[in-house]
């Protein structure tokens, strides 16, 4: 069983199809790497998934469940989250506030810890304010 299956994912801006029937199968444990150029619409099927953009048809399945019509909070706390490349954070917020937004809830100081582990130049950083 997969973890995520993309099945047929169509997405417009406008009039403009950008996403043409997008197929995509992600096992549990699979690291992938999503490429293309510029336009290509690698940043709008992660935005589909994410639920931040609404696909034109096609389905989106997490963990068996068909989770298309699911609004970013419900994705997020099913677990399914988009980490940006935009540097976008609420600045108003500290370093582990920001990390307590996008983490788990049932395990969102694991998941800090984890951080942590991975990116020990972080926990310093925990209690000062995103946006300094």
């Amino acid at each position: 069983m997969s973890l995520l299956e993309v099945r047929g994912l169509r997405a417009h801006y406008g009039p403009v199809e950008v996403l043409h029937g997008v197929d995509a199968v992600f096992p549990p444990g699979a690291i992938v790497a999503l490429v293309g150029r510029n336009g290509a619409g690698t940043s709008t099927l992660l935005r589909c998934i994410a639920g931040l953009v609404t696909p034109s048809a096609g389905e989106i399945v997490w963990d068996g469940v068909d989770i298309t019509g699911f609004s970013p909070y419900r994705r997020a706390a099913a677990g399914l989250t988009l980490v940006s490349d935009e540097h976008n954070v609420f600045t108003s917020l500290t370093v582990r506030e920001n990390l307590e937004v996008f983490g788990r809830p049932a395990r969102v100081s694991d998941s800090i810890e984890r951080a942590c582990e991975l990116f020990p130049e972080l926990r310093p950083l925990l209690p000062t304010r995103a946006g300094f």
